[in-house]
């Protein structure tokens, strides 16, 4: 079992790390505009969070606050329903990866890897105590969610 949820991982990781190679495109962008002077961070940045990674992760904090509550209350039904929303919003953040100018330590990629594999763990999780063990890399998202908007703030000049 330890092997195939490295493989999964290691998938993910390949998918990010894919799709943080290439530049954003930006809508209407064409070979004739590839002259075009570059869009600033801050631009490439506001265009990301009109985007659907930025629109799921908006929603992530409520299903995190869901799996903590019902965790805390022993609501296997509630927290097992929170965290099968985990693995399709890593999916869609990893396909929008976060302006590379605005996350030069790669946190993006840590953030979503650690949503995915615990909503990957939670599909197999067996009783409370195994949902709680399958949301154990949850517990440093939030403080990772702030590195990321600290660093937004600053490479972007906004607060």
């Amino acid at each position: 079992m330890a092997t195939l949820r490295t493989w999964v991982v290691l998938a993910v990781i390949a998918l990010v790390t894919a799709a943080c190679g290439g530049q954003a495109s930006t809508p209407g962008s064409h070979r004739a505009s590839a002259a075009a002077r570059p869009l600033s961070c801050r631009q490439q940045v506001q265009n990301w969070q009109h985007g659907p990674a930025y629109a799921r992760a908006s929603r992530l904090k409520a299903a995190l606050k869901q799996i903590q509550v019902a965790g805390q209350a022993g609501d296997v039904a509630g927290m097992r329903a929170a965290m099968q929303q985990l693995v399709p919003t890593a999916l869609v953040m990893a396909d929008h990866p976060m302006p590379h100018c605005a996350d030069p330590a790669g946190l993006y990629l840590t953030f979503v890897t650690k949503i995915y594999v615990a909503g990957h763990d939670a599909r197999s999780a067996r009783g409370l105590a195994a949902l709680q063990r399958a949301a154990a890399p949850l517990t440093d998202v939030s403080k990772i969610g702030h590195r990321l908007t600290a660093e937004i703030n600053r490479t972007t000049g906004s607060q």
